[in-house]
């Protein structure tokens, strides 16, 4: 079926926004490059968001490399209207306890920490304008030692 005899439309009113070479979507090839484009402008704005807090970690790359860790396998995404930079670490979520140390060591300051399932977000400020967030492994709790079964007489 070609394009120009698809039947129906693809995008509802709701879906204005994703546009194929100026045009709405006819197949669904288009409407999946629409959607592609639309997702990546909108990350291409986030990104301009966010520059100037990038910026502002860039300068501390050395130092966490000190401290053995890099960023280079982590999404950068911005969190609270791109005043937080959230640090993700989807596959290896358990790094993340290395990258939380090493933050401290580099001057970072704990602002909050909130529990969600095994994993808690934290929240670090450094300096005045720069905020990162970024999930861990909630700590084991400690095991209270075994009582004795027996009674004391």
């Amino acid at each position: 079926m070609s394009a120009e005899t698809f039947p129906f439309r693809l995008c509802d009113v709701h879906q204005s926004h994703l546009k194929f070479n100026g045009r709405e979507p006819r197949t669904l090839t288009e409407l999946a490059y629409a959607r592609a484009e639309y997702t990546h402008r909108c990350r291409l704005a986030e990104i301009k968001l966010l520059s100037k807090k990038l910026e502002l970690l860039d300068a501390l790359l050395p130092d966490l490399a000190k401290q053995g860790v890099s960023l280079n396998w982590r999404e950068m995404v911005g969190g609270e209207r791109c005043k937080v930079i959230r640090i993700q670490s989807a596959m290896f979520m358990e790094h993340n306890s290395a990258l939380l140390k090493a933050l401290q060591a580099v001057g970072f300051r704990e602002l909050d920490r909130k529990p969600w399932g095994a994993y808690e977000t934290v929240k670090f400020k450094h300096g005045r304008a720069l905020i990162v967030e970024l999930d861990v492994k909630r700590p084991e709790p400690e095991k209270a030692a075994p009582v004795s079964e027996a009674v004391p007489s």
